[in-house]
């Protein structure tokens, strides 16, 4: 998989998955590291790796829960929501309407869920939108945010001159170098915790 589906399938947040001895818990990305470790010496029985935490049992937010998004091609990528923010020059919105009359018009044919992610609830960076995951393999489900937009396949396709690997390479080199003029660094800026510190600032005023 590419970069692409791994925005839409990125381990950011916890999610549910079964430990060794069976029981649901909560996983991060650093516990999942020496469980895979654990299962990979020779000596013991091997098992199944858990799910990763995006793809395993819904994780409840206090936005109110999941919401049914549909369906995306194991091969569409999602550009994060900060960077189509970026776009827009601060506008979700107009970066979203950028994106819409820049990218190749071809043609949807599986019709699945393309261009920006509009709910009433969440975030950003929430991931509280699910989708059932077409031709990805073992990954059956993603979650996708407030925001966040969904460039089909073709289109990933069409930017590679017909090669979908080359696509996705090119729009990574896109995020990077819009993400390096509007925050001064290509990584996703960190997740903030808005609601508290907007709690917490009402209470002073």
């Amino acid at each position: 998989m590419y970069e692409g589906l791994a925005n839409i399938l990125q381990l950011k947040g916890m999610g549910m998955t079964e430990d060794a001895a069976g029981f649901q818990r909560a996983f991060r990305l650093a516990d999942m590291i020496p469980v895979v470790a654990s299962q990979a010496m020779p000596k013991q029985a091997m098992r199944p790796a858990p799910m990763p935490p995006q793809m395993s049992a819904p994780v409840y937010r206090e936005e109110g829960g999941l919401v049914d998004g549909g369906k995306v091609d194991g091969n569409d990528y999602v550009v994060d929501a900060y960077t189509v923010s970026a776009l827009g020059n601060g506008s979700s919105d107009a970066g979203g309407k950028l994106l819409d009359q820049s990218l190749p018009q071809v043609e949807n044919t599986d019709g699945s869920k393309t261009g920006m992610v509009q709910e009433e609830i969440g975030d950003g960076m929430s991931d509280n939108v699910s989708y059932d995951v077409a031709n990805g393999g073992d990954i059956t489900e993603a979650r996708i945010s407030q925001d966040e937009y969904i460039v089909d396949a073709n289109q990933v396709k069409e930017i590679g001159g017909g090669d979908a690997d080359e696509g996705a390479a090119r729009l990574d080199k896109l995020r990077e170098e819009i993400r390096q003029q509007a925050y001064g660094t290509k990584e996703q800026p960190k997740e903030i915790s808005a609601v508290k510190t907007l709690r917490e600032f009402m209470k002073e005023v």
